[in-house]
């Protein structure tokens, strides 16, 4: 189990193998885990779910994933982890992301993010 116990994780991603995959990484690890492909699917998913993180592609097939980012700020502020991750390098117009990551990523990448992440958001409510 990681340092940061266990979270309910929403992935958005239109490749479905990319999602698949990382779902099943974290599932391994005890996490639950939502999949949406599509920004419309995210947010009807995030409604029920109540993610703790997001991790959200930026080119989603129906808005982008920025779109879907500040819905989810609005919505949970703090008490939901932001993750970008694109194939191409970020600039800082992303602001309602917490974090960015360019793909390939590895899992390691994604664990750092929500161990510090976590352990930020952490001393913030306790402080």
């Amino acid at each position: 189990m990681n340092s940061f116990g266990v979270l309910r994780i929403l992935i958005v991603d239109d490749n479905r193998d990319f999602a698949f995959c990382l779902s099943k990484l974290f599932q391994r690890d005890g996490h639950e885990v939502r999949v949406a492909h599509t920004g419309v699917e995210a947010l009807d998913h995030a409604q029920r779910f109540t993610p703790d993180a997001a991790i959200i592609d930026l080119q989603l097939p129906d808005m982008g994933g920025n779109d879907v980012a500040s819905h989810l700020r609005t919505e949970y502020g703090a008490d939901c982890l932001i993750v970008g991750i694109s194939g191409y390098p970020m600039d800082d117009c992303h602001r309602c992301f917490h974090d960015q990551l360019t793909k390939p990523v590895s899992y390691d990448a994604f664990t750092k993010v929500l161990t510090r992440a976590r352990t930020a958001m952490a001393m913030a409510s306790s402080g």
